[in-house]
This record gives C-alpha cells, sequence and structure tokens, in this order.
C-alpha cells in the first residue's frame, strides 16, 4: 500500500513531487474507527520533516457515513481553528495535517484530573 500513498502524496503536494521514495515513512496509527489512519513523514533536502495524516475510508462505508457532509463539517471545524486542518480530497479519503497525540481509551477519559483538563480546553 505504501507505492500508492507516495503516489498520491507526490501528486498532492507539488513540493513532494519529485522527492525520492526513500524520504518518505509512511506508518499506520490508531484512532480510526471505520477508516485506516495512516502518518505520512517526508524529510526534504532543508531537513524540514513535515507529516500529514491520509484517512483512507472503510469499505462500504459510505453506506453509513455521509462523506458529503462530514467533509462539510471537517472544513467548519478546521475554519473554526478546531481538529487538524483539511489539506484536500481523493477518491476514497482525506488528507489532513498531523497532531501529535495519542487515542484515550474509555478508562483514559473517566480518569477526574483528564476530564478536567479536557473541560478545561
Amino acid at each position: 500500500m505504501a507505492p500508492l500513498v507516495l503516489k498520491l502524496c507526490k501528486d498532492m503536494f507539488k513540493a513532494w513531487s519529485n522527492l525520492d521514495d526513500s524520504r518518505f515513512v509512511v506508518e499506520k496509527i490508531s484512532g480510526g474507527i471505520t477508516n485506516l489512519l495512516l502518518k505520512v513523514s517526508v524529510k526534504q533536502e532543508n531537513c524540514i520533516e513535515e507529516t500529514i495524516t491520509v484517512i483512507l475510508y472503510g469499505p462500504n462505508t459510505e453506506y453509513i457515513i455521509d462523506r458529503q457532509r462530514e467533509l462539510q463539517a471537517t472544513k467548519y471545524i478546521t475554519a473554526a481553528g478546531f481538529g487538524a486542518k483539511w489539506l484536500g480530497i481523493f477518491g476514497n479519503g482525506m488528507v489532513q495535517s498531523f497532531i501529535n497525540a495519542q487515542t484515550l481509551s474509555p478508562s483514559d477519559v473517566r480518569e477526574p484530573k483528564l476530564a478536567s483538563k479536557i473541560a478545561k480546553q
């Protein structure tokens, strides 16, 4: 799958189009319920590393999730300054900025100190 993801990234981001594949690292990340989430990191020639999230929609999820409505909501959330920045869409997914974080488990959310921090934010 990595070669297809690299081709997608090179097609979407002109600054990456001529970079050698060895400059890219593709990793699966957790947090998707119906989607496959991939972290794509690229080291450019100026030694700056950029990271994005590629979201591949799960099979047949368009029957339970209105993708147009999801995209519209994502744009509004991004414009309001919340969540990952929306970078683009493609046939079976979207690309967003990467937020370095961890997925909370139900037991994490029940922790009073953590719940308090979330509420303050």
